[in-house]
């Protein structure tokens, strides 16, 4: 799981910030009512919220209070947690399949993808595969595997499948356009450095 102080997000004061290191621990390892104990005082924190929606969704005892992890979940994207965007856009495109479970998990995702996140790019690319959006989707995929996730290639290879050959030179396009832009970006704080893909990027065309 990505580490929230790399998310983009601001970091919370130190003691929530070492809440947040103790009760996302708890979390990982399985303990679900230690990380509530950790967490539940600090409900009013973003960060926090995400993790605490986190345990209601996954903590067996919570069954029926399912509906407080998706509350705490979007409070905590609505506030521009990216984590939380992630992590929420994950869970709707987890759900029964239906466009508008995979229509909620693009608008969270997306958010995350134009910051360069990785995660959120490639589970971007699958819902608007799912939802039949081809060109959108080659696009992400190009972008996540050019940025260095690996994990997408085979994606990106079956969705060139289902799109005409210009179709597919459109989406390189328009990824080719976005890493440009983020590239001049980085200067002004774009918070994930581009200067190792510039060397990438160049050898791509727009013809």
């Amino acid at each position: 799981m990505p580490q929230k102080d790399k998310s983009g997000s601001q970091r919370p004061n130190p003691v929530v910030f070492d809440a947040l290191q103790r009760g996302s621990a708890a979390y990982e390892a399985g303990n679900y009512s230690l990380a509530l104990s950790i967490l539940e005082g600090f409900a009013t924190e973003p960060q926090v919220q995400c993790f605490l929606g986190m345990i209601y969704l996954d903590d067996p005892q919570f069954a029926f209070e399912r509906y407080l992890g998706w509350q705490y979940l979007e409070s905590s994207a609505k506030s521009g947690d990216e984590y939380a965007w992630l992590m929420l856009g994950r869970r709707y495109a987890c759900l029964e399949p239906n466009d508008a479970a995979f229509e909620k998990a693009v608008y969270w995702l997306l958010k995350g993808a134009q910051k360069g996140c990785l995660y959120s790019q490639h589970t971007l690319a699958w819902c608007l595969c799912k939802l039949e959006i081809f060109v959108e989707a080659s696009k992400w995929l190009f972008i996540t595997v050019t940025l260095g996730n690996t994990d997408a290639q085979g994606l990106c290879d079956s969705v060139q499948c289902n799109m005409t050959e210009r179709e597919y030179e459109f989406a390189q396009e328009l990824a080719l356009i976005w890493l440009m832009e983020k590239a001049k970006e980085s200067a002004d704080g774009f918070h994930r450095p581009l200067a190792n893909y510039c060397e990438k990027v160049k050898h791509l065309s727009l013809a």
